[in-house]
């Protein structure tokens, strides 16, 4: 409602996901029938007003566990803070969750925001512990060699490169791929 009155129904989706739920029921032709409830044949913006101001909370709360990893110096404060920042949005999450404002992904809802926050800071302070606190590198070793060359990454897979290198090559069909090939000497034996 607030993106229709803002931005115009002309910079809207009009064929937003929510269409494939049951409640809208589509035809064998993407026809939303007319027995549909209304919000089936509204348009929406997945990334619009509202969206957005809770996309950029969450990088305020990151910025957040960023400001505590600079101002405090010992390990266990630096564990208590994040873990009291998780653990509170974990609860506040799930509480908006249980009274009405569902954890959705395409409206960015403020539950969503929330837990999802809540689950990262979790995990990072899981991943801090085990790197940080008791030095096994090890186990970020490929997350750190992806950080490293991050760029070089989002090139391969969105130029399709890793795609065509894994499946492209076949012969004489399709599924004689590389793919196809490992799956049936590693699998089928």
């Amino acid at each position: 409602m607030i993106d229709r009155n803002v931005l115009g129904i002309d910079h809207l989706y009009a064929k937003p996901v929510y269409r494939n739920l049951k409640e809208c029921n589509i035809s064998s032709h993407g026809q939303v029938p007319e027995t549909a409830p209304s919000w089936c044949h509204a348009p929406f913006d997945p990334e619009g007003i509202l969206s957005s101001l809770t996309a950029a909370v969450s990088c305020i709360i990151g910025l957040q566990y960023g400001h505590i990893l600079v101002q405090l110096q010992e390990h266990k404060e630096r564990l208590r803070n994040w873990s009291i920042f998780s653990f509170a949005f974990l609860g506040l999450g799930l509480f908006l969750a249980f009274v009405g404002i569902p954890i959705n992904k395409s409206l960015y809802t403020i539950s969503y925001l929330l837990v999802t926050s809540a689950c990262a800071g979790i995990t990072f302070c899981a991943l801090y512990t085990l790197v940080d606190v008791y030095g096994w590198r090890w186990l970020t070793c490929v997350l750190e060699w992806m950080g490293k060359h991050s760029l070089g990454i989002f090139i391969l897979v969105s130029s399709n490169i890793v795609v065509i290198a894994v499946q492209g090559f076949y012969l004489k069909s399709p599924e004689k791929n590389i793919v196809h090939w490992i799956v049936s000497v590693f699998v089928h034996k």
